[in-house]
């Protein structure tokens, strides 16, 4: 179990042959370790982010579902899927995930920096722009989120307001 929790995903590439066989050996063991906490949110959440980190996007989906269907209040699910859903081009699905945490734990700028961007993303420029200040306030030592607003305030043609924003970045 050991040897398969460590190198799955990108890293599992690099392995030598040897490695690789060792891995694809003990993966089945471990995929069994974690399904039988499946009980628990956390269990089927960290199913899910190994089968992320595999590339079986549709088998980290059912886990995760199935986590929120446990603990619908276990947000790192939510959050985690709402990426996948992104990645894939799911957006109306990643935003109401999104939207949902942020409404739950507004103290999670993260999460409201990545609903801005995703907002952006989807052309909600003006509603975007809310979800970007309000992670700007909480992280101001994030000079990324400070650039991405000033970029946003810059297509709203806010052109004084993106300058100082984007001035943070730099």
């Amino acid at each position: 179990m050991e040897a398969a929790s460590t190198p799955a995903g990108e890293s599992s590439k690099r392995l030598s042959p040897a490695q690789q066989k060792v891995f694809q050996n003990a993966l089945p063991e471990y995929i069994a370790a974690k399904a039988s906490s499946g009980d628990f949110a956390f269990g089927r959440y960290n199913l899910a982010n190994l089968y992320v980190a595999l590339n079986r996007p549709k088998e980290a989906i059912r886990n995760y579902e199935a986590a929120l269907k446990i603990d619908d209040l276990f947000y790192p699910a939510k959050v985690n899927l709402a990426m996948l859903y992104n990645g894939r081009g799911e957006n109306d699905k990643a935003e109401r995930l999104f939207r949902d945490v942020v409404a739950k734990h507004p103290e999670l700028y993260d999460v409201a920096y990545s609903l801005g961007l995703l907002l952006a993303e989807m052309g909600k420029h003006k509603e975007a722009l809310g979800y970007l200040e309000r992670a700007a306030k909480g992280l101001p030592e994030r000079s990324r989120i400070q650039y991405n607003l000033g970029l946003l305030l810059q297509v709203l043609q806010r052109d004084s307001e993106a300058e100082e924003a984007r001035r943070c970045f730099f």
